[in-house]
């Protein structure tokens, strides 16, 4: 039997080497950040959303440290995926290593149509799910602008105070010229 709908993913990663090995924490925030958007942008597009989220560090040694976040309700959400990304790294990261890349793996994935919202959440006035609601219109607005026009990058994804911005983050994504 023919489908013309694409085959929906078990997972999605998005990972890189870094430039060098290195043992800043900056750097390896800047990229898992810039990990993390691409990510909820491509979820946001393709209208899916995760309930669980893998968060990795590549040793000097090519060995993996691995960190893994669960949400409910599931997400497709930039600042829930970002925060997951943050609270990882402060669990991996050991200063007296050397790291040669980083990245994220989206798994347990499921068509946003299929999730319940959580109304009880919205009907009692929680403050945090109505933020979060509005975080998510909010990225797919931005998605939506860089599909026409690129210009908006997050600046979380910008390299930091000193650095020299690298190819692979000259990609636009959140930020507002």
């Amino acid at each position: 039997m023919l489908s013309d709908s694409p085959k929906q993913p078990k997972s999605l990663s998005r990972t890189a080497s870094l430039d060098a090995l290195t043992d800043d924490l900056d750097t390896l925030a800047t990229n898992l950040a810039h990990h993390a958007t691409r990510l909820a942008s491509e979820l946001i597009t393709k209208h899916y959303v995760i309930s669980r989220l893998r968060v990795f560090l590549i040793l000097e040694s090519s060995d993996k440290r691995v960190w893994e976040a669960r949400f409910h309700p599931p997400t497709a959400s930039y600042f829930r995926l970002s925060q997951a990304a943050r609270d990882a790294l402060g669990q991996l990261y050991r200063p007296e290593q050397l790291y040669r890349g980083c990245g994220v793996v989206a798994a347990e994935i499921a068509p946003a149509s299929s999730v319940t919202p959580d109304l009880f959440g919205v009907a009692d006035g929680d403050e945090r799910q109505d933020q979060l609601l509005e975080q998510d219109k909010l990225l797919e607005t931005v998605v939506s602008i860089n599909r026409k026009s690129g210009k908006i990058t997050m600046p979380a994804t910008l390299p930091a105070k000193g650095e020299q911005a690298k190819t692979r983050f000259q990609l636009p994504l959140f930020e507002v010229d």
